[in-house]
């Protein structure tokens, strides 16, 4: 039963003249059951292929890693141990390049292919350090052709071929249309970083994948909680007895009306308790606080939910007497902070689909919606 993969390829913003030779690669590797292969140390080999999948390799080294608690894996291409290839003379511009991915999960070398990825782009200085920047070069890469009559005087075609001549007086005019081209690059992978921000998928302890979406300066979760435990591994009981749910001052959860099959649209419906010391999202999120859905209320500013992306699944609550109401009407769902003798929630209802502010008591079941730290 070999492991799948799930590949991230994390560009950082390089200033112009510099081009560290190494990028970030991060990998999250589940079993054929989709489970996660959490805290083991496996063996790595990273391969770069030029030209197609099953192009020849122009590099290639190794790696231990041990996996975290949601099988995540992070390292820098080009930092590990060599087996072939010289890392900064790979020809980023030439052609496509692709990421090889193999492993040994008993940490040896007998390793598995987990698989084969393209780079759709690469770091731009590693791009640029690659590629001839010489004044001639820069504009003949930009389809223009060059006329030199002495050092300081360079003729520059754009229009109708060697006929229609721009004089420039000084090579800080040639650089500005490169100059521009990098600033588009750069512009780019800013875009490429929000994107993977916005859309990425974020795993709880359980192995479950949430879908996310950035509104404003926020990254919510788009689906409710599913976790049975808390982020440490330890369990929390599932309470089905109305008697027994009533007595609770501790942290719990349900299915509404104790149909699993609810789960998977709407999340489990979890009593306040269960927010108590913030382990019950997934590492690097959080319970909202009061002051976080006010800004995002704020930032809404009376848009309809469904059109921000937030996904509100309706998912009903749990009486404090045990009882079920509200499924695909009304989504309640906890905020960290207490108002007296009872605590902050906020609420969507289908009637409006819109974002309200309430409290309620802690002994409710409700939905849970996590934010990133």
């Amino acid at each position: 039963m070999y492991p799948k993969v799930i590949f991230f390829i994390l560009f950082p913003l390089f200033a112009f003249s510099q081009a560290p030779q190494k990028i970030n690669f991060q990998s999250i590797l589940r079993n054929t059951n989709g489970e996660v292969v959490a805290n083991k140390s496996v063996s790595l080999k990273i391969s770069i292929l030029s030209g197609s999948i099953s192009g020849s390799s122009v590099y290639s080294e190794i790696h231990t890693k041990t996996t975290d608690i949601s099988g995540l894996i992070s390292l820098q291409i080009g930092n590990g141990t060599i087996l072939s290839g010289v890392f900064a003379n790979i020809a980023w511009g030439s052609v496509a390049h692709f990421i090889k991915l193999e492993a040994d999960f008993s940490g040896g070398s007998n390793y598995v292919l987990l698989g084969t990825q393209e780079l759709m782009s690469v770091p731009y200085a590693l791009y640029a350090s690659k590629t001839d920047t010489s004044s001639l070069n820069l504009v003949n890469r930009f389809n223009s052709k060059v006329n030199v009559s002495d050092t300081s005087n360079m003729l520059l075609n754009y229009r109708t071929g060697l006929n229609n001549k721009v004089n420039i007086s000084d090579t800080s005019n040639m650089l500005n249309p490169y100059l521009r081209k990098s600033d588009s690059i750069i512009a780019d992978l800013q875009l490429q970083i929000k994107q993977l921000q916005s859309l990425s998928n974020v795993i709880d302890i359980d192995g479950n994948s949430y879908k996310t979406v950035k509104i404003g300066s926020q990254i919510w979760m788009s689906e409710n909680l599913k976790t049975s435990r808390y982020r440490n591994g330890g369990p929390i009981p599932n309470v089905i007895g109305n008697a027994n749910w009533q007595a609770l001052t501790t942290g719990a959860w349900s299915y509404y009306f104790h149909d699993a099959a609810n789960n998977a649209v709407y999340g489990k419906l979890y009593n306040w308790y269960t927010t108590l010391g913030d382990t019950l999202c997934p590492t690097g999120w959080h319970i909202p606080t009061l002051s976080d859905v006010n800004l995002l209320k704020s930032t809404l500013n009376n848009v309809a939910l469904n059109e921000s992306g937030f996904n509100a699944n309706l998912g009903g609550f749990r009486y404090e007497s045990g009882n079920y109401d509200g499924l695909g009407g009304v989504g309640f769902y906890w905020i960290s902070e207490a108002n007296g003798s009872n605590v902050w929630m906020f609420y969507i209802t289908s009637s409006d689909n819109q974002l309200g502010i309430g409290d309620n008591s802690p002994m409710k079941g409700m939905s849970v919606r996590c934010l990133k730290d």
